[in-house]
């Protein structure tokens, strides 16, 4: 998603698939190292996974505030997903809005652009760009809800740095425990 694309993708696998493609084209064999950030990062792991699953060595996995992969399993709407981008530009956003539960995602979606570049005269993404963005959100969001769990832990030394996902802003290291055994170094 960028404002000179029209890239979408129906799931998490399938965009992790891609930046498979996309690797191996430039690297044809491991190790690799692969690091990513928020989203990026929980990508990152489904990455990891499936160079793994074709037998490649992943030495290193690195997680930028992400969670990983299987964490957020509660499937919500596509409205949810919405709400939950936008509070990444804006934590007040909710109250901004007008009623979430009669409102179009597509009509809620218009509402928090127009209130955040109304809000945010200096906001460095044009409306096409925060648009693509938010609904990058959504889409992602969606796919790695229903994303299968993973049945190996990645073979590879995996730092997470600063995660803050949960609504306490944290991620407990009983969950990065679960996810990356003793290779994890948070």
């Amino acid at each position: 998603y960028n404002n000179h694309s029209n890239f979408t993708f129906n799931s998490a696998l399938e965009l992790a698939q891609l930046y498979v493609t996309e690797i191996l084209a430039t690297q044809k064999q491991g190790p690799f190292s692969i690091i990513g950030w928020s989203a990026g990062g929980t990508l990152a792991h489904l990455v990891a996974a499936l160079l793994q699953q074709r037998g490649e060595v992943v030495a290193y996995l690195g997680l930028l505030d992400a969670a990983p992969i299987g964490f957020a399993r509660q499937v919500k709407t596509d409205k949810e997903y919405l709400i939950n981008s936008a509070r990444y530009v804006d934590k007040e956003i909710v109250s901004k809005v007008s009623d979430t539960e009669t409102t179009s995602v597509a009509q809620l979606m218009s509402q928090i652009v127009t209130s955040v570049l109304t809000e945010q005269p200096d906001f460095p993404m044009s409306e096409r760009e925060l648009t693509a963005a938010l609904q990058f959100g959504v889409d992602l969001g969606r796919s790695l809800a229903t994303a299968p769990l993973l049945n190996e832990v990645p073979a590879a030394t995996v730092d997470v740095f600063k995660a803050t996902i949960t609504e306490k802003g944290e991620l407990s290291s009983q969950i990065i425990k679960q996810a990356f055994g003793d290779r994890a170094r948070i």
